[in-house]
């Protein structure tokens, strides 16, 4: 599952827009309210989007592979090894490769 959040109506990126402030009995309230409309439902759409909302909220989406300078520069010195002993592929490979997929 591809966490998407932007689809719905309350993206969960932007926390800010949708910040509430409440007590802690009128939170239990609400999820209790929110719970009886959820088990009232059968449309398997609105199912699977709060579904989908839940898990990217307990899984936000990760940041992007960080290396300090020495992870890449070994990164590089491998891939030039692997160049000097041939193992690569050139593009024209690469693209009839493809065509297979």
């Amino acid at each position: 599952m591809i966490c998407k959040p932007e689809l719905y109506i309350l993206p969960l990126c932007n926390k800010k827009e949708r910040s509430f402030t409440m007590t802690t009995l009128e939170l239990q309230t609400w999820k209790h309210k929110l719970a009886e409309k959820l088990l009232q439902t059968d449309d398997i759409d609105i199912l699977k989007a709060i579904e989908d909302l839940m898990q990217c909220a307990r899984h936000p989406l990760a940041s992007p592979c960080q290396y300090t300078v020495e992870e890449l520069r070994a990164h590089v010195k491998k891939a030039m090894r692997d160049i000097e002993l041939g193992n690569y592929q050139d593009i024209d490979e690469v693209l009839k490769e493809m065509e297979t997929w």
